[in-house]
């Protein structure tokens, strides 16, 4: 009996363990590499590439510039396992990546996880992170920084700053929902945001999204 328990307790540990431990690799940038694209004038440009490595096999990219009085250039890549963005001085330029859709639904539990986290290979200047996500239909949660502050993320991508890479932690918990209905163990469709702002412009290279 005394042995019994002992490997109970023993196999309980373990269990625990492992599930506090429990990631869900996202989308590290491995596939559906693109050269790169260059836009200018104000609006929005689609694009929707297929990757195995990512839920339902389809990444949704939205690459919109809202102002751009100097007309700079916001640039996008994917190579190397990274997807690298840059817009120039004055350029207000959002970024969206986006999984799942109305129509195709992921259809996801993410519920056993506690955070959801994003590694940057470098970042420069200033820009935000928000977060949505949907479940059955318009019942929607979102993150846009640490309770009502809309917290920034920072690192520089010269390859001797001390603070060349960057991973920024959301708590699922803290969530807000913009409909009680949204439930973590059905997601449908899962959108990230990068703003930059025009004050500075900015650089950035995200290397991987993960659940853990």
């Amino acid at each position: 009996m005394k042995n019994l328990k002992e490997y109970l307790l023993v196999f309980c540990v373990i269990a625990v363990c492992a599930t506090s431990h429990a990631q869900k690799l996202w989308d590290d940038f491995s596939a559906a590499a693109f050269s790169p694209l260059l836009s200018q004038k104000k609006g929005e440009t689609k694009m929707e590439t297929k990757a195995n490595t990512v839920p339902n096999g389809k990444r949704h990219l939205n690459f919109e510039v809202v102002k751009n009085p100097y007309q700079q250039a916001l640039t996008a890549c994917m190579e190397d396992g990274m997807l690298i963005i840059s817009s120039g001085y004055g350029m207000e330029a959002l970024v969206k990546i986006a999984y799942g859709s109305n129509k195709e639904g992921l259809n996801v539990d993410l519920s056993k996880y506690r955070n959801l986290k994003i590694a940057f290979k470098g970042k420069s200047n200033f820009a935000r992170v928000y977060v949505n996500m949907w479940s059955n239909g318009p019942n929607r949660a979102y993150w846009y920084g640490d309770k009502n502050r809309l917290e920034p993320f920072y690192g520089s991508i010269a390859p001797n700053a001390v603070n060349k890479g960057k991973v920024i932690t959301i708590p699922l918990n803290g969530m807000a929902l913009a409909n009680g209905k949204f439930s973590l163990d059905d997601v449908d469709i899962v959108q990230f945001q990068f703003l930059g702002f025009e004050a500075t412009g900015v650089n950035y290279a995200i290397d991987k999204i993960w659940f853990e």
